[in-house]
């Protein structure tokens, strides 16, 4: 029976005890019998330096598993406190009971475990099968801490932690109504999944974490009052902030959210952080920007490229942002840091078939967005549009062997396939993963 990818894909890197560098992408897969989605399982497709793949991860054991659906898995790996052991955590929402799983490695074998939901809400806020969560992890004194951010049926930001010992849930709210507002009796709204990242803030040494998310301000109209929030966690309390208009938004929960980054200034004495999202009504891409967390800026990415038709591609999901550094062009600029976004787009002249894979880069050397077409895999026919497939995912590390940074982009086929392309410091590879063979 053949099984078909679907939801998105998280990948990631990691070593084990050979030292070799290895990829793991994580994604669900279900059997397709009439047009409906059956029996999913959580599948891990991994590099070993010679061979892709694939194993079969299970599902968690839930009522009615084999109808079950499944969000888009958010994969993690960290170094064992103490052990020096490689672990990997992969992150699975599911929508039927609205609970949250995660299957663990930790050396042996994978392990599931039920998470539950929130106990201030009895369900979590989930849509399609891309729709997000946002998982991240540091260390604290010596202690791995992970952390899991969920949006709730109720429209109010969660967060699940795990100290080593024991995981809690905690009710991180919503930003607060304007109190001038007169019709203060309703309340905001957390209408998109969560993307979170934490960083060590150089200024005050302090572990910063922040989860971004769209909001729906109250009263639920006009439509044109949803912004774009970030929540900033400091290990003892929360604060909301509002960055401003979610531009080209669409009301109600849908399967669009921000997608957020950080990375040190060029002097290294602030964070910089970027949040892109999509504009749902007219496909463009936008971006927010800030060094400091309180005060930012938003501009349109415009000027894609035309398609092969003639067409203006426009951007048709969310991106998935990297960002790592090369060698500098002259003795006083030792490095150049950029900035990738990846996403699908489609042609404005034909249907929106989503049948291209889009780069926009950034570098700190000359400050320009550039966008570039890179095509689609010539084995297929088209990429798969959302929400079913989910938006590209991409990686990115330095080559031990040769010292080149090396970027892989994965995406859903339209025939339910994983695909990737491969950037090598050259050129563009495209390569067929296919599917799980059980």
């Amino acid at each position: 029976m053949t099984v078909k990818l679907a939801g998105g894909c998280s990948p990631l890197t990691f070593q084990q005890s050979d030292g070799v560098q290895k990829i793991a992408v994580f994604t669900i897969g279900y059997r397709v019998v009439a047009q409906q989605y059956q029996d999913p399982h959580l599948y891990m497709n991994s590099w070993d330096g010679a061979q892709w793949v694939w194993s079969d991860l299970g599902t968690p054991i839930m009522p009615n598993a084999a109808a079950a659906l499944f969000c888009r898995p958010s994969a993690m790996t960290f170094e064992g406190p103490g052990s020096g052991q490689q672990l990997m955590y992969a992150f699975v929402p599911a929508i039927d009971n609205f609970h949250l799983y995660v299957n663990a490695w930790e050396g042996a074998q994978w392990q599931w475990s039920d998470l539950g939901a929130p106990p201030f809400t009895s369900e979590l806020g989930l849509g399609p099968l891309n729709c997000p969560l946002g998982v991240i992890n540091y260390e604290d004194a010596d202690i791995q801490i992970i952390r899991a951010f969920v949006t709730g049926l109720d429209g109010q930001l969660y967060m699940n932690s795990w100290d080593g010992a024991q995981r809690v849930w905690s009710n991180l709210g919503v930003p607060p109504t304007d109190p001038s507002n007169p019709f203060g009796v309703f309340q905001n709204q957390v209408i998109s999944g969560p993307s979170a990242i934490t960083y060590l803030d150089p200024s005050t040494f302090v572990q910063k974490i922040a989860a971004f998310v769209k909001v729906q301000k109250s009263p639920p109209f006009p439509t044109e009052d949803i912004e774009l929030y970030v929540n900033f966690w400091d290990g003892t309390q929360s604060n909301w902030t509002a960055i401003g208009p979610y531009q080209q938004a669409q009301p109600g929960f849908g399967e669009h959210a921000p997608v957020a980054i950080s990375f040190p200034s060029k002097t290294g004495s602030a964070q910089v952080i970027r949040v892109y999202y999509l504009g749902e009504a007219d496909s463009q891409l936008y971006v927010a920007s800030s060094i400091d967390g309180v005060n930012w800026s938003q501009e349109q990415l415009n000027m894609l490229p035309t398609g092969p038709d003639g067409g203006v591609l426009l951007v048709g999901s969310d991106p998935a942002v990297i960002t790592f550094t090369r060698p500098g062009v002259t003795t006083t600029v030792p490095e150049i840091r950029e900035v990738w976004a990846f996403t699908t787009g489609y042609s404005s002249s034909l249907p929106p078939s989503r049948n291209h894979l889009l780069l926009n880069s950034w570098n700190d050397f000359n400050g320009l967005y550039r966008w570039i077409d890179l095509g689609t895999n010539p084995n297929a026919t088209e990429l798969e549009s959302p929400p079913d497939a989910g938006p590209p995912a991409a990686l990115t590390y330095q080559d031990p062997g040769s010292g080149q940074q090396v970027v892989f982009v994965f995406t859903i086929g339209h025939d339910g396939h994983l695909y990737m392309t491969q950037w090598n410091g050259a050129q563009w590879q495209w390569s067929d993963l296919g599917t799980p063979p059980f």
